[in-house]
């Protein structure tokens, strides 16, 4: 495991292509003043905590895309953005307790959730706030645990564009307060066990 707990870092962190973790990387409570760029890494924790990044402060990005893969719990539960989550085209794998855990988020600019996106396990942003819009197009979301995509009680200045996206499992979307469009445009939907 990599431990860098309520540490401050003046530039950007690059954990890029190549790069691969066995064990968690712990990030709770710092504060990075440039961008968080995972693009192309894969991160390795099956059934444990894969990036903790609870309560961390980041000024610019953060890169989670460009086929980055996580076995294993992501989160930025309570986190602050100051500019774009990207997650484009990574995948994100834990069944058991979650998958990509953003509960109360405060991010300043959009998030990127798209082009075959894949999350196995929830995808959570209750309570959140988004600055911009919220891309899921061409997302994929299931959970065999039945709550596959959450975002009750979250507040999206922009848009949102769940178009072409397939949900297998519970989708909460409760008391949400979107500042632009709801687009929902071919949403493919499959739960047996219903809402």
């Amino acid at each position: 495991s990599l431990e860098i707990f309520k540490t401050i870092i003046t530039s950007d962190i690059f954990f890029n292509n190549g790069f691969e973790s066995n064990g968690e990387i712990n990030f709770s409570s710092s504060e990075i003043l440039g961008s968080l760029s995972c693009q192309n890494g894969k991160l390795n924790n099956e059934n444990g905590i894969a990036l903790n990044c609870d309560k961390i402060k980041i000024k610019g990005s953060v890169f989670l895309n460009n086929n980055f893969e996580a076995k294993g719990k992501v989160f930025f539960n309570s986190a602050q953005i100051e500019s774009t989550l990207f997650c484009s085209t990574g995948k994100f794998i834990n069944e058991k307790d979650g998958a990509l855990i953003c509960n109360r988020i405060k991010i300043k600019g959009s998030v990127f959730l798209n082009d075959n996106f894949e999350a196995k396990g929830k995808v959570s942003f209750s309570s959140g706030y988004i600055g911009g819009s919220l891309v899921c197009t061409k997302g994929i979301f299931k959970s065999e645990n039945g709550i596959a995509l959450v975002f009750d009680k979250a507040e999206i200045k922009g848009s949102v564009f769940l178009n072409k996206i397939k949900v297998n499992g519970n989708a909460n979307i409760n008391l949400v307060k979107i500042g632009g469009s709801l687009n929902c445009i071919k949403w493919k939907y499959e739960n047996e066990k219903g809402w």
